[in-house]
């Protein structure tokens, strides 16, 4: 293997001379118990007076060095060995500066150092070394003899281990870039274009064993490929020789070969690749994945011409591999970058058993990525593999030449204006012509290339506003000529903007001889929340202060894709049990304020008289549209926790259990109908809810304003109410006390409405003699965005998992939703790890009987 740390086999006297050592203590610590835990950070900082790895060099000769080496550092840790530094060349004193992070390390762990220098063919030892204080600087030993010295640091801290107790590796995710050398010959004559194919990378991802343990031979029935590995061949020594020789070409380091780098979060792996586009189209990846790495390049890459198997160069024709296949980009969410990877490789022929394996390494080494695995047989994925290899325009361009641009009508999802007279629309749409400059396009189209060049091999249709032509749908490739036009950046047409509602004073009173309100010496007082409405859609609402008319809420709020101009409607309301009493509105536009904050008095009124005046402030600049360009709400998603009225009349001597079983939650989920489109209606086929819906039955109204009264009580706001926001996954698992109680698994029951996530435990007392659990979490609706239940799982690692259903009889909602489902909760809490399964779901059946036994 040419790009893992390749070691040179022969005399390994070297890894025996130390006695191993431990990682060291954390100084505040004289004292801990046998089996704590650490966290690890540890920073190779650099090295001298190391062994030459290479003589007369020419770069070493440049420098006036007769000797140098290309020197880098493996660490081991249990006798494992976990991450490498990158190599410095042509030096003997390399200077690192790289920290690694490491979780659950024991205090009697082993770690070793290694030095090694990085060749072509295989790389040479230059010593070993230990480290036992937080930062020295340690002697490097190679055959019993000093090999110079290296610097490191190390700090640590002593914590609870998760509760799967394995060592492994977190943090940024180390990768290389290598250019071809037949590539690199042709640098100052190929274009950036020809170079982008040329690359080859190679990405250290972290704790591959934990999730991919399985080797997967050569595939014996493929017979391309037998000659390079069965011994039934006697070439098949020869020919691999030669493909391990290429592999450790093409992964070749060098200064002028390589570029090294860290990965911090999805969007610099997707820039690293250039978001899988080439020229503006989509690409195709070929990756193996070893012990090593994960290595692959473009499927179409200039040193892949003539090889029998491209997954065989990237392994360096390794006998197995943990997996192999190909893999592309593709928008997901609100024009996002989605990675879809499937086990396409006829050398490999990895099983799709393992796909879900592949998913969680991948989400483990790139929290908050969006991830699909695909077997190699499936439909839709072939069709795009062989439109993307093919050529074939995955959209069709529609260049609109225009008399009178101003009174165009298109989706803002696929307009990109060009110029004062031209727009460009992308993709296979409806186009109908309505006047001689409208055109129809349906809201329900979405753009397949969001975010990302425009001018795709699709050819261009342009025709005039004046003479539109009597099509109602064009699926075609006109040549047109030149479409570079096309390929401008979208102007920063869209504002992102910060909205604050501090405070407001003198509003009208909406409780009148309120008891609150009389011991403050006041005979009238308000439960005042604010709701904001963007652009006609009401979007977020604050929280209700109580029993003052002149609340303070400062709470933020986050738009974006917002046009300049738009229209910001604030409706203040008073929080009733039986019905919420208008206090007034007010309203501002939408502008830049490029990044300052301004503050904004705004006059409140009601019925057309001054009704005091709310705070606000303000702060937005300009920017591209983000995804697909429609109206959306992003940042901390706010929640209440509410206690049920009769529990609360014991609050001061409930336990910690009992608010838990007797709390509700409202978690007001962003873009719900962004992303929920669908209403699912009460199900007909569910004889015990008909007397609440039918209209056959006299009783329903009654009843479902009975269910829709219970349903106030339980979300009543009150002085016991919790109010927050979640910034991140852990914090929605904390709200929900890692879904346990009593150190037992609990199971909730929720509904997806309009205004939000509505859920308590299954069990909770206010939900016993309900004919319905979800119609009481619903207000007994007649339709739902979704319902369910979900339940907390322990994921690799000892992280939280959301498992989630649609297990409602009362609206039974689809299980083709389930994807769509899931999309909300990556939305609304980026990085979650989530699983949404249908009520039949065997696995789904038996940990929900398994957590109802628990409590019986």
């Amino acid at each position: 293997m040419g790009q893992g740390p390749s070691i040179a086999r022969g005399n390994s006297n070297a890894s025996r001379l130390l006695a191993p050592t431990l990682f060291p203590l954390p100084s505040d610590e004289s004292y801990m118990p046998e089996n704590t835990y650490l966290d690890v950070e540890l920073e190779i900082v650099s090295a001298k007076n190391i062994i030459a790895g290479d003589y007369l060099g020419v770069t070493a000769l440049l420098n006036g060095q007769l000797s140098s080496s290309d020197a880098y550092v493996v660490i081991e840790a249990d006798g494992r060995r976990v991450a490498w530094t990158f190599p410095v060349f042509s030096t003997l004193e390399p200077v690192w500066n790289e920290k690694f992070f490491f979780r659950n390390v024991r205090l009697d762990s082993l770690c070793k150092l290694f030095l090694y220098d990085k060749d072509v063919n295989a790389d040479d030892e230059l010593g070993v070394t230990q480290f036992t204080t937080i930062i020295r600087m340690l002697n490097i030993s190679f055959h019993g003899r000093n090999a110079g010295t290296i610097v490191v640091r190390v700090k640590s801290f002593p914590v609870e281990p998760l509760s799967y107790i394995r060592l492994y590796e977190y943090g940024p995710v180390r990768y290389s870039v290598h250019s071809s050398i037949a590539a690199g010959l042709m640098t100052m004559s190929t274009s950036n274009n020809a170079k982008i194919e040329s690359l080859a990378y190679h990405i250290q991802l972290h704790n591959i064993p934990l999730f991919l343990a399985k080797n997967y031979e050569w595939n014996k029935d493929y017979p391309t490929i037998q000659r390079i590995f069965s011994s039934d061949y006697p070439e098949s020594f020869v020919l691999r020789q030669a493909i391990m020789t290429q592999h450790a070409v093409i992964y070749t380091h060098g200064p002028n070969k390589s570029k090294y780098g860290a990965i911090s979060a999805p969007a610099d792996f997707f820039e690293l690749i250039h978001h899988g586009r080439r020229q503006g189209n989509p690409v195709l990846f070929t990756y193996v994945i070893t012990q090593n790495g994960w290595y692959f390049s473009e499927t179409g890459a200039t040193f892949f011409k003539d090889m029998l198997s491209k997954h065989m160069l990237h392994s360096g024709a390794a006998f197995s591999v943990l997996y192999a296949g190909e893999f592309r980009v593709d928008d997901h969410l609100f024009g996002e970058p989605k990675l879809v990877i499937d086990n396409d490789s006829g050398t490999y022929a990895p099983p799709k058993e393992d796909l879900p394996r592949l998913v969680a390494l991948m989400e483990n080494n790139f929290p908050g990525m969006a991830v699909e695995a695909v077997d190699r047989e499936n439909q839709e994925s072939q069709r795009i593999r062989k439109e993307i290899l093919e050529d074939k325009p995955l959209a069709i361009s529609f260049f609109l030449a225009l008399d009178s641009p101003a009174d165009l009508k298109l989706n803002c999802a696929l307009g990109r204006k060009v110029s004062r007279s031209f727009h460009v629309v992308i993709g296979i749409v409806n186009v109908v012509p309505v006047s001689p400059t409208s055109f129809l396009v349906p809201a329900t189209f979405r753009c397949g290339r969001a975010r990302q060049s425009f001018n795709y091999k699709s050819g261009i249709c342009e025709f005039p506003a004046a003479a539109p032509s009597p099509f109602s749908y064009l699926h075609r490739k006109i040549t047109m000529g030149n479409s570079s036009s096309t390929s401008s950046t979208p102007d920063k047409t869209v504002l992102d903007v910060e909205l604050e509602l501090v405070s407001a004073k003198d509003i009208a009173a909406g409780d009148y001889f309120d008891m609150k309100a009389a011991l403050k010496g006041k005979v009238a007082s308000s439960d005042a929340y604010a709701l904001i409405e963007v652009g006609g859609q009401k979007m977020a609402w604050t929280r209700p202060i109580l029993d003052t008319r002149e609340p303070v809420w400062n709470e933020k709020f986050f738009f974006r894709n917002v046009k300049p101009d738009t229209i910001c409607n604030l409706y203040l309301l008073d929080e009733d049990f039986d019905g919420d009493d208008a206090l007034g509105q007010t309203q501002f536009t939408a502008t830049n304020t490029e990044g300052s904050v301004t503050t904004f008095e705004l006059p409140i009124a009601r019925n057309g008289n001054a009704a005091g005046v709310i705070l606000v402030n303000v702060k937005s600049h300009f920017t591209e549209p983000y995804g697909d360009g429609q109206l959306q709400q992003y940042g901390p998603v706010h929640y209440s926790a509410h206690l049920s009225i009769a529990s609360g009349i014991f609050t001061q001597s409930m336990t910690d259990d009992d608010k838990l079983q007797s709390s509700a939650y409202h978690v007001q989920l962003h873009n719900i109908q962004l992303i929920l489109p669908n209403d699912h209606e009460w199900n007909k086929n569910y004889p015990t809810i008909e007397k609440i819906f039918s209209s056959d039955h006299p009783e329903s109204p009654v009843l479902r304003k009975a269910v829709a009264a219970e349903h106030e009580l339980v979300y009543c706001h009150a002085a016991t109410t919790q109010y927050g926001q979640l910034y991140e996954p852990s914090d929605f698992f904390k709200l929900v006390n890692y879904g346990q109680r009593l150190e037992k698994r609990v199971l909730f029951t929720y509904a997806i409405t309009p205004t939000g996530w509505y859920f308590s435990e299954t069990g909770a007392a206010f939900l016993k003699d309900m004919l319905s659990k979800h119609m009481l979490h619903s207000g007994a609706a007649f339709s739902v965005k979704y319902a369910g239940e979900f339940h907390i799982e322990h994921n690799l690692f000892g992280k939280y998992k959301l498992v989630i259903d649609n297990n409602s009889g009362t609206y039974a909602p689809p299980m083709a939703d389930l994807p769509k489902l899931k999309a909300i909760f990556e939305v609304n809490f980026p990085g979650i790890s989530i699983e949404a399964k249908d009520r039949d779901d065997e696995e789904v059946k038996k940990a929900r009987q398994e957590i109802l036994n628990a409590w019986t």
